[in-house]
């Protein structure tokens, strides 16, 4: 019987990276991640290395000979260039390093920051901006010293600057000691900061990426013992870091335990735990998929992982098509207390038809000690719940688990008591609701909307504001609490009382495996309900008002660089319907989404921190006076919105763009912009913001 032995050593000697030798970068790579010194080449053999510090003559001295640097004690000066989204990071030591766009300066920071990396005849690190040059001489300037070194630059001074080179590392392997980690551990010690190399160990959750051009693989682990942990293995390697050229090269697979080195770990986007790069280092359990349903395209089976001070190890997988086993649901250990009871969702959320079309899969398992056989055995009751394309299926089993074999009796029907599972949309009772989010994980969340219908049966008043309000729901008045509402949003004019019949827009949650919600999401009332006390006061719309979707085309017109914001000059007054309220009323101001269309969930632009007499609400007519502004989140991403400008109140109407089309009628001075332009009109005749009339 195979012992899993390396999977709980404490510590492993292993091969690290130490770089003695580094060659000229000469043309830009595909992919820019390694190890580099960066370089001002002083003359053909002179090397002025960046130390990784922002001082005056932050930089060490080595010769260059035939395009090389060679050195024993360099590798402490080299930058590590990892891939992050939009670009790279680039680390120095234990921090990372990027550029400050009105700054002069090196911004340190424990977090990766965004760099651009690219290359003519020199090298370009761009970060917010600015970029790193290195300043070959010393001047002074209104009793500030400009001094001898490497910086990020920004755009007014960029010019005086010299460009740099980078030589990459050429590695030998070296003997050391490091960490030999689970999943759990390792997202610890992210959560902890500690982000440096080791090795991880757990099972293979979804099936690896093809490498494509990329030479790596992408997939999830799961922890052995704690299967709700999981850690993306991003961009990994073949054995001891191998290149992956096909799909087929892959040496582990879904349901495989195996250990990885990890470069070091990470936290992307505040969410993501994973390990940044790094390549396959042992197969520690190579998964034995036991198929015991031969006649059904879908079953349960066993996967032994092996023994751990004498008790023996289980994974429970399911079967979602006849050729492929996807979905590792967790460990199961023939313990004391005879195993470990729960609901436990799929790992691989989607499988494929034969045409290459995706079926979702989506579903629960749940696992019981039932009793001990005549022979010792533990036997376990097994029942899976799971949606298949639009199908529902429940697979009951027993498991026979004698450390050797697993025995499988298992049935494959429709059933009546599956949990209750609407559609997109849907429109569903309270207790429909409950059914349907008590059967997600616990803190999970729908993937799809629904409408719940129902009447208030409780307030939670300290829970509500001037815009939001939170409550109980039964399908009947009165007082039973079946299903709850969190922090949703109000109709205008609007607010709930016990006893008010109302539709809750918006995607059920499972908060803490006990209550069935929805949380932020919309109240329509349908009878019942009170009158808000209005203080607001309403104000003529002046003349010039443009419609949000104009607003939109102006913001989109804009230029704006990762990480910055750009604006027009000119205020602007933008006529719409309040969506969303997002942050209401504080110190006189609030921040809301704008639209075109009354009663829209959804709104375009942001109004954000505007001046604001009263609470606002969904459904409230306003207009909003300031710039226009694009902030560019990333390179995919980018919000329009008006900055801490005016909100007014406007009349009700029912049509906005027949509102903007009397005012225009009545405007003789016109702004437009053809091609990024901006011209005025006036009377007829147009001019650029010069006064230059355009024939």
């Amino acid at each position: 019987m195979k012992k899993l032995s390396l999977m709980f050593m404490v510590l492993l000697s292993i091969a690290t990276m130490s770089a003695n030798t580094f060659t000229k970068v000469t043309s830009a790579p595909e992919d820019w991640s390694g190890q580099y010194l960066v370089v001002y080449e002083k003359s053909a053999t002179e090397a002025w290395i960046f130390n990784g510090k922002d001082e005056a003559q932050d930089y060490v001295t080595a010769t260059i000979a035939d395009g090389k640097i060679v050195s024993d004690d360099l590798d402490q000066y080299a930058v590590s260039v990892a891939t992050m989204n939009g670009g790279y990071s680039i680390k120095v030591g234990a921090q990372y390093m990027g550029g400050d766009a009105s700054k002069n300066t090196i911004k340190f920071n424990a977090q990766p920051i965004l760099n651009t990396i690219s290359m003519d005849s020199v090298v370009y690190f761009t970060s917010n901006t600015s970029v790193l040059r290195f300043n070959p001489t010393s001047t002074i300037s209104n009793n500030k010293e400009s001094a001898i070194r490497f910086r990020y630059y920004k755009a007014a001074t960029y010019a005086r600057q010299k460009g740099f080179q980078l030589y990459k590392g050429t590695v030998e392997p070296v003997t050391t000691k490091m960490d030999t980690i689970s999943v759990t551990e390792a997202r610890a010690r992210i959560d902890a900061g500690k982000l440096g190399a080791c090795y991880v160990y757990g099972v293979v959750a979804t099936t690896p990426s093809d490498p494509g051009s990329y030479k790596n693989t992408i997939f999830w682990m799961t922890d052995i013992k704690n299967p709700n942990d999981s850690l993306e293995g991003y961009k990994i390697s073949g054995l001891n870091g191998a290149d992956i050229l096909t799909i087929k090269d892959i040496p582990f697979g879904l349901g495989d335990t195996i250990m990885i080195f990890a470069n070091n770990l990470a936290l992307y986007n505040s969410s993501i735990y994973e390990t940044s790069s790094g390549y396959f280092a042992a197969m520690l359990g190579k998964t034995n998929m036991q198929d015991v349903s031969a006649n059904y395209p879908y079953g349960l089976g066993a996967l032994y992982q092996g023994e751990e001070s004498g008790k023996h190890k289980w994974d429970i997988a399911i079967q979602v098509s006849e050729t492929d086993n996807k979905g590792v649901v967790f460990a199961i250990k023939n313990n004391d207390n005879h195993g470990i009871a729960g609901n436990y969702s799929l790992a691989e959320n989607s499988t494929y038809n034969a045409d290459g079309t995706p079926v979702a899969i989506s579903g629960s398992v749940k696992i019981k000690y039932a009793s001990t056989s005549a022979t010792g055995y533990n036997m376990y009751e097994v029942v899976s719940t799971f949606k298949a394309g639009n199908n529902m299926y429940r697979i009951e089993g027993t498991y026979e688990l004698p450390g050797w074999k697993a025995d499988l009796t298992d049935n494959i029907s429709l059933e009546n008591d599956i949990p209750f599972t609407p559609i997109q949309d849907a429109e569903i009772t309270c207790a429909q609701a409950k059914e349907f989010a008590l059967s997600l994980e616990s803190g999970a969340t729908s993937d799809i909307e629904v409408t719940v219908i129902g009447y208030a049966t409780s307030l939670l008043d300290a829970q509500s504001n001037a815009t939001q309000q939170s409550f109980w729901m039964d399908d009947e008045k009165g007082t039973k609490k079946t299903f709850e509402v969190f922090y949703c949003d109000l109709p205008a004019g609007k607010k709930v009382i016990v006893g008010t019949k109302v539709a809750v827009t918006g995607k059920v949650s499972n908060y803490n495996g006990t209550t069935a919600e929805i949380k932020n999401g919309k109240i329509r009332i349908i009878e019942g309900g009170e009158d808000v006390k209005r203080t607001a006061v309403v104000e003529s719309v002046p003349d010039g008002a443009i419609t949000v979707a104009r607003a939109m085309e102006i913001g989109n017109a804009l230029t704006a660089e990762v990480g910055t914001t750009a604006t027009t000059d000119d205020d602007y007054i933008v006529l719409g319907y309040v969506a969303k309220v997002s942050y209401a009323m504080q110190n006189d101001t609030a921040t809301w989404s704008m639209t075109d269309e009354q009663g829209a969930t959804f709104g375009d632009l942001q109004a954000y921190k505007c001046k604001i007499a009263a609470d606002i609400y969904a459904g409230d007519q306003v207009f909003v006076i300031g710039k226009i502004a694009k902030y560019q989140k990333d390179a995919s991403t980018a919000n329009i919105e008006i900055a801490k400008g005016e909100g007014h109140f406007a009349a009700l109407t029912t049509d906005i763009k027949e509102v903007i089309a009397t005012i225009a009628e009545k405007v003789k001075t016109v702004k437009v912009i053809v091609n990024g332009q901006l011209y005025i009109i006036r009377d007829g005749k147009t001019y650029t913001t010069q006064g230059i009339l355009v024939e």
